[in-house]
């Protein structure tokens, strides 16, 4: 019953893309461009109908399992209404594998701790209606589900299934065929280097110009390096550096390769955002509030501004005001890396039968 329900549903939309064979769609996606990030661009969706739900078959640019963790959400839009649901969506459908850590084909050495390609899960989520009883008022949110099973990898191919009771119950209250909208997210991260420091002399004349060469002692985190994906070497941080002058903190970050100081080419196709994070945290005082300072990849300098970045080579130089930083500080340093690959790069397309 479930099936024919869900067929009956697909057969009420029209609209071009049928899968062969089958109830469905066949989305091809334009290629990004961007080179290194081949794992990171989707290049098609197949989705059919079968038993078991919509079944999913989402292709990348090079094989998943030698790149980064994966993650495709899957939103069903039950009425091609976008004021409805939340962005339209009734349905948030989520397959994902790998950690942001390590790239997926690390093997880890330590016994228990598991490899990131093992690191494969389904979940779901359903739209809920959230009071807030003081203020008398009701919104929208997404309550969380998980489900058993893993996605399927081959090669660039990502496969999964949607079930068919929960796109038959978006179906459900709206009368109508379900639409639909994929997005492949793919990231990773170096984990924070970290140093507690505290301003006790005159501190050094530093110049922030990306040349960390007038940089003499002081407390510093190192990590070996080569932890991340290939191709994002330039975001695996190898040390952290912490000194002072009069009116600004100083940090400077190095990195495992260059490049960071390179704009990679610009893609209408996929968003891509990689950052160096910079946060300074008070530790003495409960009122003064920690800074963030965020370095975005290719955007070589700052200069004239009181919180100021330059980079060059392997290096990032940032000054960060310190007002309200007068007793301990802990600095913290972090990278990264996020692609968004969209299917259909606008709108969502309706599911539809033969």
């Amino acid at each position: 019953m479930a099936r024919a329900g869900l067929a009956l549903c697909l057969a009420l939309a029209a609209g071009p893309g049928l899968a062969a064979g089958g109830r469905g769609l066949r989305l091809a996606d334009a290629t990004a461009g961007v080179p290194g990030l081949e794992v990171a661009d989707c290049r098609e969706v197949v989705v059919e109908e079968t038993d078991a739900g919509l079944a999913f078959a989402v292709t990348m640019g090079g094989p998943i399992e030698k790149g980064i963790f994966t993650c495709v959400h899957v939103y069903v839009d039950g009425d091609g209404n976008p004021e409805t649901g939340i962005g339209g969506s009734e349905l948030w459908f989520r397959a994902a594998v790998g950690s942001r850590f390590r790239p997926l084909e690390f093997r880890p050495d330590t016994p228990g701790v598991p490899a990131p390609l093992s690191l494969a899960r389904l979940s779901y989520s359903v739209l809920t209606d959230m009071e807030d009883l003081s203020a008398g008022t009701s919104r929208k949110n997404w309550l969380n589900h998980n489900l058993r099973g893993v996605p399927v990898l081959s090669g660039p191919t990502m496969r999964f299934t949607v079930p068919a009771r929960l796109v038959q119950a978006v179906a459900d209250r709206y009368g109508a065929a379900p639409a639909l909208r994929v997005q492949v997210e793919t990231s990773c991260a170096d984990q924070p280097l970290f140093v507690e420091y505290r301003a006790v002399d005159d501190g050094l004349p530093i110049r922030v110009d990306g040349d960390a060469r007038e940089w003499s002692g002081g407390p510093s985190a190192s990590d070996a390096g080569g932890e991340l994906y290939e191709p994002l070497r330039c975001l695996d941080l190898t040390r952290l550096r912490v000194d002072h002058e009069a009116n600004r903190l100083f940090v400077t970050v190095d990195t495992d390769a260059p490049g960071f100081d390179t704009p990679l080419p610009a893609s209408t196709d996929l968003m891509v955002s990689h950052s160096i994070v910079v946060l300074v945290e008070p530790l003495d005082s409960a009122y003064d509030s920690p800074k963030r300072l965020t370095i975005f990849r290719g955007r070589a300098s700052s200069p004239g501004q009181e919180d100021a970045f330059a980079m060059k080579d392997r290096t990032v130089e940032a000054a960060i005001s310190r007002r309200g930083f007068e007793g301990r500080l802990r600095v913290l340093a972090w990278s990264e890396a996020t692609h968004r690959d969209m299917v259909p790069d606008k709108d969502t397309v309706p599911l539809r039968g033969k």
